[in-house]
């Protein structure tokens, strides 16, 4: 009964039972879609602000790369003008002196025009359209005939040869001054690296600077050369003066003595003075009421050492204020042949100058000399000891092994002619170990490889060489400066590097001291390779190295005496010592004297020549010296804490033109100075920037082609200050600000 009832009425009971079921279902459908959606919805805010906060890689990066070019572009610029001030503060771009500092070349050169300049003036502002440029050359160029003169020219290689006196020169290069292996254009082995051009046979170019500098001998009809010659010209004075610079601070350097600290002596009129070859004891004696001045010689060295040419080592002394140009005594002797090593000698007393006893020696000092302290003492160099002997080849133009293929190019001068093709043809250049001019007879090849325009011949100690510049060293200008146009590894708008080669013939003991001095050269030179062998030639004659006999240069020796030193003096005209006459050849040394005084033997023993020869090496030296171009927009700084007055756009900054409107920016007679020294308002002007803003501000500058535009960067510090900057800008560049 119960069942049947409850089929009777299944349908109401599931009929009651399906809206709780769906209500049920609804309820758990929404509850699980809220959720659902509000947790997208949480993640879609959160993708949505990671979006927001992102930035794209290629714009990050994109303001990065600027940044860091605009900041490596400022470094290049304020190195570029940097190095180029260093340059011109060491004069190495001096042009020869003229007989009268107001001649017209000397005028042009105060103009400080940079290198490659037509020499022509800027335009006016508001000159007519189709106005031709004035030149500051007059219309003769007597500017230009002057320097091809004698008395300018030439006189400037005389002058850079004279100033690294007494190291002598070559006749032209290696083969001649060593001995030489071959004829012409020949070489000699360079010491494992390329080979130096030789000069050929002796007299085959002439001896002494004329066959080792690159100069010019004839100016044509015209007697003076053009405007892009002149630069040429010039930039072979520049380079060659500085090489020889560096060979004469190498030898001057090793002049200087300085004075020895004594726990146990602090008397001022007896000091040691070191050097790094010689220690030498100095003391102010008094005899009879003429105070001397008495010396004791230490050699320092373990190795035999020669006081100079003639047996004698000459000094200058300073006994009061060591700043005085003039020292008390001028030429202070010390005789004797050598020093052995570790070795120690008392040096006579000289009372009496050998040469005529009537008078003091160079020991004595002269009454009128103040005499408060031994301050300073210098070797004077001769013959016998400069550390660097010969200087037998200097090339403008030559690469080392390296870079023996390298392509070299002309200067970017305006009027040259169109640039020859570089010698690049085997038969057209001399080459392998023994170098030699392209078109000169082929080289003899080293060990290794040939050179580039080399062709294989005998073996040679090294390697092959590089190629040297195709004109000549010296003769018409065509030949010395159109012929020798590819000059340059590199011709940018910032510098110009150029592989030069040097061979001298020294010590190998000053070495070092020699390549010091190139890498701290102004020029910036690099060196590239070097390399020495053995010299095993004869170092040329000079007429004070002829030597005299018994007595020669003053009072003869006694009978029995030893053969005297030449000296400077009258021969002597009495009896002949045990050497050669006494009417010989005058020098400047010591007589050989009978009394044993300070008379010293004649001339040096073979062997000991030989030995101190034995050290003797040729040394060649390949590097790339760079010279930079003027910078014609540069930063002027002012003291610190220093400030001007001037507007407040940076976008109108205030020209000075002359010293009168400079005095009126800066009021500081300080500050005026030190801008007048940083530039020429003869051909700068100079721009006051004065604005406010950010701490972290940046003015900057862009150069292309002579237009500068002034741009500011602005910083991101919330501190302001007021910012004042000066620059320089040459008169024949465009600028603006914006």
């Amino acid at each position: 009964m119960k069942s049947s009832a409850l089929k009777k009425h299944s349908f109401w009971f599931l009929f009651g039972a399906v809206p709780l079921l769906v209500g049920l279902g609804v309820l758990m459908i929404l509850s699980s879609v809220g959720t659902a959606t509000d947790a997208r919805l949480k993640e879609y805010l959160t993708q949505k602000d990671e979006i927001a906060k992102a930035q794209p890689k290629g714009q990050g990066l994109g303001v990065a790369l600027s940044k860091q070019k605009g900041d490596l572009d400022s470094k290049v610029t304020a190195l570029w003008g940097e190095n180029y001030l260093q340059q011109k503060r060491a004069n190495l771009y001096k042009w020869p002196t003229t007989p009268k500092a107001d001649s017209d070349l000397a005028k042009l050169e105060q103009r400080d025009m940079p290198y490659g300049s037509d020499f022509l003036q800027p335009a006016e502002k508001d000159a007519p359209a189709g106005t031709p440029p004035t030149s500051y050359l007059d219309p003769q160029q007597s500017e230009l005939i002057e320097f091809a003169g004698a008395n300018v020219y030439l006189k400037a290689f005389r002058d850079m040869a004279e100033k690294v006196a007494p190291t002598r020169f070559g006749s032209g290069g290696p083969a001649a001054a060593a001995g030489g292996m071959g004829e012409g254009g020949r070489g000699m082995p360079g010491p494992g690296m390329p080979g130096m051009p030789g000069g050929g046979p002796s007299g085959a170019g002439g001896d002494g600077w004329q066959a080792v500098l690159r100069h010019v001998t004839e100016w044509g009809t015209t007697n003076k050369p053009t405007i892009p010659e002149l630069w040429l010209a010039l930039e072979d004075i520049w380079v060659q003066r500085e090489l020889l610079g560096i060979v004469a601070r190498t030898n001057t350097a090793l002049t200087k003595f300085e004075p020895e600290f004594s726990f146990w002596n602090h008397s001022p009129l007896k000091r040691t003075f070191t050097s790094r070859l010689w220690s030498i004891s100095l003391e102010v004696v008094t005899d009879a009421n003429q105070k001397y001045l008495k010396a004791t010689i230490h050699n320092p060295t373990p190795r035999l050492q020669l006081l100079g040419a003639n047996k004698v080592m000459r000094l200058k002394v300073w006994l009061d204020d060591p700043k005085d140009p003039q020292p008390s005594l001028s030429e202070y002797v010390i005789g004797g042949e050598l020093v052995p090593g570790y070795a120690t000698m008392d040096v006579p007393l000289q009372k009496t100058d050998p040469r005529d006893r009537t008078r003091p020696g160079s020991h004595a000092i002269p009454l009128d000399r103040a005499i408060s302290r031994i301050s300073k003492v210098e070797q004077i160099l001769d013959d016998v000891s400069v550390p660097v002997k010969l200087i037998q080849a200097i090339e403008l133009g030559m690469t080392d092994h390296r870079r023996g293929t390298a392509t070299l190019v002309a200067p970017k001068l305006k009027g040259l002619p169109a640039e020859p093709e570089a010698a690049t043809d085997p038969n057209a250049a001399g080459g392998g170990q023994e170098g030699g001019y392209p078109g000169g007879s082929p080289g003899v090849a080293g060990a290794g490889m040939p050179g580039p325009g080399g062709m294989p011949g005998m073996a040679g100690p090294g390697m092959g060489g590089g190629a040297a510049a195709a004109g000549a060293r010296s003769g018409p200008k065509e030949s010395v400066l159109l012929g020798n146009m590819l000059r340059y590894l590199e011709v940018t708008d910032q510098v110009r590097r150029m592989p030069v080669a040097l061979t001298v013939v020294l010590d190998l003991a000053f070495e070092q001291d020699l390549l010091v001095h190139f890498t701290n050269s102004p020029m910036r030179f690099h060196i590239t390779q070097t390399g020495w062998q053995r010299f095993r030639g004869t170092l040329p004659k000079t007429t004070n190295q002829l030597v005299g006999g018994g007595g020669v240069g003053g009072v003869p020796g006694g009978p029995g005496g030893r053969p005297g030193m030449p000296g400077a003096g009258m021969p002597g005209a009495g009896m002949p010592g045990a050497g050669m006459p006494g009417a010989g050849m005058p020098g400047a040394g010591m007589p050989g004297a009978g009394d044993g005084e300070s008379g010293m033997p004649g001339a040096s023993s073979a062997t000991v020549t030989a030995q101190a020869n034995a050290g003797l090496v040729t040394l060649a030296v390949y590097g790339v010296v760079s010279l930079y171009n003027e910078l014609p927009v540069y930063q002027v700084s002012l003291y610190e804490g220093e400030t001007f007055e001037a507007g407040t756009n940076w976008k109108e900054p205030s020209k000075v033109s002359t010293v009168a409107e400079l005095q009126k920016l800066l009021p500081d007679p300080a500050n005026q100075a030190k801008v007048k020294e940083a530039i020429d308002f003869r051909t700068h002007d100079l721009l006051a920037f004065a604005w406010e803003g950010p701490a972290d501000d940046k003015l900057t500058f862009t150069l292309n082609d002579q237009t500068a535009k002034f741009g500011l960067a602005p910083g991101s510090a919330t501190e302001k200050a007021q910012h004042r900057k000066l620059f320089a800008v040459r008169r024949t560049v465009t600028w603006t600000a914006e």
